[in-house]
């Protein structure tokens, strides 16, 4: 019973914690999908930006409106529990024959919200990929990539509904609740069997009933990951983020082409060897922050080129830099090579103070290893010591044996007082 016991439930919670990995790793398919699908529509709107920027506008804020509520609506439907209000980006900005529409398709036709929103936007990428309105100027074949795109998250959508929608199986699920029960019942009797005293009987008939059941319900709690449970995903955190990536689209600088500054380094060999350089590990957050604040002076990093350039810092620049930084590039700009790129000509006291706190981590570096191997000796020595007495131990033990053959006493034995020996001597009779 306890074999096949400790065998279904290895089966239910393997299969409850891959249905839980697999329900988050679908959800953040789903929203990597939907999201990307925006983004290009947003992007290939960028060529119509000039002539046409209300009508740009207009499809960007719907577009976003339209997928936030699509989002919203499919982890509601997912959860399928009463989440309340689910933020999204100002549904209520659509007009009224929309929002009149989806509220019909849910109370009076009983349609899924979601994919009648993912028809409207369909819809809607459509429409202004026509020529009347010219808001997507953009091929018909790179276009469909958008509608993949919606197509595979929303394939993603019903796959994780198909984890709330498919239970364990029911007599699986019967069968190890019955096991449960008949195992809580013999253990106590076997226990008393086995274990004389009755303090460890009872801990010992506790500790396996306790695991079992502990087991089973961790393994209920892990089967549906999605739901208002402490231990199910974080539905709301999950539309929160997606409302903020979508909002990062209507930001005034989403469409922002990046470009190079006057001081970049385009020649390919001082490129690799740039690449070499801590400011990269720095940037990237490998180094504490002692370490950045002595190699932070070997940034080549400058702001960028701009009406006003006092205004406009690059993003890796810190701020307490910056104002060395634009005395370095109105040095640099004036220095351009014949190649066609600029020199960071820093002052010379600057790479002074710059040289001392690296040779002071170099000195202290070379200090630790000197104290390091002087410990390592040290060690090594206390650790012959430790030999050469644990041998003296064992010739002590090893000559112990013979001094208790040394030290027994004679097999023959005293006469006692006042009484004849009787042990007689070889000559008498």
């Amino acid at each position: 019973t306890t074999a096949m016991l400790v065998i279904l439930m290895a089966f239910r919670t393997r299969q409850a914690l891959a249905r839980f990995w697999e329900g988050t790793s679908l959800l953040h398919q789903m929203r990597g999908e939907w999201f990307d699908s925006v983004s290009c529509c947003v992007t290939f709107s960028r060529a119509a930006l000039e002539t046409k920027p209300d009508d740009v506008w207009v499809f960007r804020h719907t577009i976003v409106r339209l997928m936030s509520l699509c989002h919203g609506s499919a982890l509601q439907e997912i959860a399928d529990a009463d989440f309340g209000h689910i933020p999204t980006v100002d549904v209520f900005g659509l007009d009224a024959v929309t929002l009149q529409y989806l509220r019909d398709c849910k109370k009076t036709y009983c349609f899924n919200r979601v994919e009648v929103i993912l028809h409207l936007i369909q819809t809607l990428i459509t429409r202004n990929q026509e020529a009347e309105v010219g808001v997507l100027k953009i091929p018909a074949p790179i276009l469909s990539r958008v509608y993949q795109t919606l197509s595979r998250g929303f394939v993603n959508h019903l796959n994780a509904k198909k984890i709330v929608d498919t239970r364990f199986p029911f007599p699986y699920a019967q069968i190890i609740g019955m096991l449960l029960i008949i195992n809580s019942v013999l253990t106590p009797v076997m226990m008393a069997q086995l274990v004389p005293e009755p303090v460890w009987a009872a801990i010992f008939s506790f500790v396996p009933v306790f695991g079992a059941f502990s087991l089973n319900f961790i393994a209920i709690e892990l089967e549906n990951p999605f739901g208002n449970d402490p231990n199910d995903l974080p539905l709301v955190k999950f539309q929160q983020e997606m409302n903020n990536s979508l909002m990062m689209l209507l930001h005034g600088k989403s469409d922002l082409v990046a470009g190079l500054s006057h001081g970049c380094i385009t020649d390919f060999d001082r490129l690799a060897s740039a690449s070499l350089d801590s400011s990269d590990d720095l940037a990237r957050g490998y180094l504490d922050q002692a370490t950045a604040s002595i190699l932070s002076s070997n940034w080549q990093r400058r702001p960028p080129l701009s009406a006003n350039p006092s205004t406009e810092l690059d993003v890796l620049v810190p701020a307490e830099t910056s104002q060395q930084l634009e005395s370095i590039s109105k040095v640099s700009e004036a220095a351009v090579s014949d190649a066609g790129t600029a020199s960071i000509a820093e002052p010379e006291e600057e790479e002074e103070k710059a040289e001392d706190p690296q040779e002071q981590l170099l000195q202290g570096i070379h200090d630790f290893g000197t104290a390091l191997r002087c410990l390592t000796q040290t060690v090594e020595q206390h650790t012959g010591e430790l030999d050469q007495s644990f041998d003296a131990l064992r010739q002590i033990s090893d000559s112990v044996p013979v001094l208790l053959d040394v030290l027994k006493p004679d097999t023959c034995r005293k006469p006692h007082k006042g009484g004849s020996s009787r042990l007689r001597s070889p000559g008498h009779g």
